[in-house]
C-alpha cells in the first residue's frame, strides 16, 4: 500500500514535486495554468509514480545527502544550523532533478494511473504542452509566470521527446474523463488563468 499526501503550495511559480516517502506538492501557479481535471490527474499521477518508484530517495542517495545529514545530526551543530543545511541539501537534490529514465518511467506509469482512475490518457501530454506554452509567453501580462521552460530543460528530458513518447504509448489515445467545466468551477477565480485560445 502506497500512502500519499497531497498539498498545494502558495507560490505563483509552476511546479509539482514528489518528496521521499509520499508527500506530493503542487504549486498554485501550476493549478491556475491547468485547464481541466485530466491534466491535473496526469501531473499528480506522474508525481505519485515518482514516489512509487522511489525516485526522490534515489536522487538523495546519489547526492550523498543522507550520509551528510547523519553526520550533521551527530555533530554539535545547533538545530537551526541542521535545518538550514538540510534545506540546502534538498534544494540541491531538487535542482538536479530525476534521471531521464525516471522521468520516462513516471510518465508511463502516471498515464496508466490516471487512466485507471477514469481520466483521459492524454492529460499529462496536454498539461506539459500547456506549461511550455505558458512559459514561452512569460512577461505578457502574467506577473506570476515563471520560466518553467528553463527549469524543465535543465532537469527533464526534451519536451518533443517526452510528447512523442506520450503519444505513442499504450492507452494514450483511450478516452476518459476530461472535466474542464468542473475543474474551472472548483479552482477559485483568483487562481484561474485566462482560458486558452
Amino acid at each position: 500500500v502506497l500512502l500519499i499526501s497531497l498539498d498545494s503550495v502558495r507560490a505563483d511559480f509552476v511546479g509539482a514535486y514528489a518528496l521521499p516517502g509520499g508527500p506530493v506538492l503542487i504549486t498554485r501557479g501550476l493549478l491556475k495554468r491547468l485547464e481541466n481535471e485530466a491534466q491535473l490527474a496526469g501531473v499528480l499521477a506522474h508525481e505519485i509514480s515518482h514516489v512509487d518508484g522511489k525516485h526522490a530517495l534515489k536522487a538523495l542517495r546519489k547526492t550523498n545527502i543522507l550520509s551528510a545529514a547523519g553526520e550533521a545530526a551527530s555533530s554539535e551543530l545547533r538545530q537551526k544550523e541542521i535545518l538550514d543545511k538540510a534545506a540546502e541539501w534538498l534544494i540541491s537534490a531538487a535542482e538536479g532533478g530525476f534521471q531521464r529514465s525516471d522521468e520516462f518511467d513516471a510518465d508511463d506509469a502516471g498515464v496508466g494511473l490516471a487512466r485507471a482512475a477514469g481520466y483521459d490518457g492524454s492529460g499529462l501530454y496536454w498539461a506539459l504542452k500547456r506549461l511550455y506554452e505558458v512559459s514561452s509567453q512569460r512577461g505578457e501580462g502574467d506577473a506570476g509566470a515563471y520560466d518553467c521552460g528553463a527549469f524543465f530543460r535543465a532537469t527533464h528530458p526534451k519536451l518533443d521527446e517526452r510528447l512523442s513518447r506520450l503519444l505513442a504509448g499504450p492507452g494514450r489515445q483511450a478516452k476518459g474523463a476530461v472535466l474542464g467545466k468542473r475543474y474551472r468551477a472548483a479552482v477559485p477565480g483568483r487562481l484561474r488563468a485566462a482560458p486558452a485560445r
